[in-house]
């Protein structure tokens, strides 16, 4: 239909080893591989590794969630 548009697409290239360690993730899990990433992506732990200007963001908003509470 003219005027409809698809959802955006995210993509990586992940190296050899990270590709078959995602799919047997994924086989195990017994999700789809799009749904075991989208899920990984969204309910996993973050892991920030970063500057000193991402740990000063972090921290000004734990302060600022800890104002609110």
């Amino acid at each position: 239909m003219p005027g409809k548009h698809k959802n955006p697409t995210i993509a990586f290239r992940p190296s050899g080893w990270q590709r078959a360690l995602i799919e047997e993730r994924a086989a195990m899990s017994g999700h789809y591989k799009k749904d075991f990433i989208a899920r990984s992506c969204i309910y996993s732990n973050i892991v920030v590794v970063g500057n000193q200007v991402n740990i000063k963001r972090i921290v000004d908003a734990l302060q600022e969630m800890q104002c609110t509470m």
